[in-house]
């Protein structure tokens, strides 16, 4: 089965402590995601708020950063059922890797 899907997740950044190493954060957002399957119905997500994260200086110009939870507001459409989720989310699904490379 073919599905598309658009996702934009636009966000900022603040640094609440550093060293020359380590970098710890809060990344704050709104995310909106569409996701259409052929026949059926388009699943429509999306989310304002927190992600708390951590990151780690490897060299001058790279960077491992991690983020791991959610502290928000969330909203699921599918199908005519609606789900809502306001609080904090510490699931494996919050756990997030990737690299960052600092020009």
């Amino acid at each position: 089965m073919k599905t598309n899907t658009f996702t934009i997740v636009p966000y900022a950044r603040y640094f609440f402590l550093s060293s020359n190493v380590v970098r710890l954060f809060a990344d704050g957002g709104f995310g909106f995601s569409t996701s259409k399957t052929k026949g059926n119905d388009a699943l429509n997500s999306w989310n304002i708020g927190i992600k708390p994260g951590i990151a780690i200086k490897l060299s001058d110009h790279f960077c491992l950063v991690a983020k791991y939870g959610f502290l928000g507001y969330s909203k699921k459409e599918n199908h005519g059922y609606e789900s809502e989720n306001v609080g904090i989310d510490f699931d494996t699904d919050e756990l997030n890797f990737g690299f960052h490379y600092i020009f």
